[in-house]
């Protein structure tokens, strides 16, 4: 079994994103947002990596009794300053498996990213799901 996690798109930064060059908190702001506080892609990603060992076995529990599961989705998950997951949606699916992505999205919401002095972020977490061999 292949789980893959693609590039992650962030959506909503409340106002602000991570790129100095479009952030409307940029240069000259008078908002005390601290830059160093602001969630990364890599730092998100590597939290998705720690916990795919528990999706690949809601995938490989979901294949035992549909063998020809496969297919992308795109959850969108809303991270809060404390860490929590508030919200997590299927946004876009090509697989026929709602039962399987709801759990998949339960388990989502069980990851804490830790406390950070940001605002709330909403994030696009792509997910291949291929059986291997």
């Amino acid at each position: 079994m292949r789980l893959s996690l693609l590039p992650l798109t962030c959506v909503i930064l409340s106002g602000c994103s991570n790129n100095p060059a479009t952030n409307s908190l940029g240069a000259g702001s008078t908002n005390s947002i601290n830059r160093s506080s602001l969630r990364s892609e890599e730092e998100i990603q590597l939290i998705f990596q720690r916990y795919s060992g528990a999706i690949e076995q809601l995938f490989l529990r979901a294949r035992r009794e549909n063998p020809a599961l496969k297919g992308k989705v795109i959850f969108e998950v809303t991270i809060e300053p404390s860490g929590a997951v508030s919200a997590c949606d299927v946004l876009l699916s090509d697989m026929n498996a709602e039962d399987f992505l709801e759990k998949i999205a339960e388990t989502i919401k069980t990851i804490n990213f830790g406390a950070n002095d940001m605002p709330a972020k909403t994030i696009h977490y792509p997910v291949e799901f291929m059986p291997t061999g």
